[in-house]
Formats: C-alpha cells, structure tokens, sequence
C-alpha cells in the first residue's frame, strides 16, 4: 500500500497532518502549559506533532491512554477525562493514517476537534484557540 515514492499513501497522510498540526500543536501547548501533567503518553503525542510519518507505535499508545482515560472516569476526575479523550482521538487518527492492519474505526479523526474543545473547556483554556487553529 504505498506510492510511487514509498511513503504510505503520503498525499493523504501529508494533507491531513498539514490540516491537523496547528490544531493539534496549539492543543498541546495550552495543554502542557495549563492542566496537570499526566504522564509519558502526553509527551509522547506531543513531540509527535510536525512529524510526516505515519507512526505505527500510536496503536499502543492508545491503548495506554484508553487505560488512564478509563482510570480518570472512575475517579470522576473530568479533567483529566477529557484531556485524554483527545489524546485517544489523536492517536487513533495516526496510526489510521499509515493504513496499518488493526486500523480504528473511520471516524476517529472527526473527534479531534470536538474533544479538543471539551478538553479547552476543562481545562480552562480560551476555546476561541481551538477555533482559531481549526479555521
């Protein structure tokens, strides 16, 4: 399943992860600046961002999150809940973006944005941001 040059179905990919990046760069920055740290998987999707690549090792990293996310819920900690909720979308859209067997349902990119926004509300983050980095 790959282009002529190699790279897995790199228009799409590229295209996709060009709409993406700000918005997901300016989520992380007001995310690692603004909430609690969470822990590894927060800064393993952070310093994903920017990268061309689709990333087969986000497949795991979901699950990890999944985890913390599920975690969060039982303790009623929304905040948290919702950062999460948009780290499993983001990660689910990159692994589904190399076309890698096991891909998340087809859907997993549209929740971005509104988990974002959720995530902005929690969080106490200006959620004209999240607009502004979508538009």
């Amino acid at each position: 399943m790959s282009t002529k040059s190699g790279e897995p179905h790199s228009g799409l990919y590229s295209s996709l992860l060009q709409a993406l990046t700000p918005l997901s760069m300016c989520i992380w920055f007001n995310i690692k600046n603004f909430s609690r740290p969470s822990d590894v998987s927060s800064y393993e999707l952070y310093h994903s961002i920017g990268d061309r690549n689709p990333w087969r090792g986000a497949h795991n990293l979901f699950h990890r999150i999944r985890q913390k996310n599920l975690e969060a819920n039982q303790r009623g900690d929304i905040q948290l809940e919702s950062q999460f909720s948009f780290e499993e979308a983001y990660a689910k859209m990159r692994y589904n973006l190399g076309r890698y067997p096991g891909a998340f349902d087809p859907d997993s990119s549209y929740w971005i944005v509104p988990n974002a926004s959720m995530a902005a509300r929690h969080l106490g983050i200006d959620e004209r941001k999240i607009i502004l980095a979508v538009i």
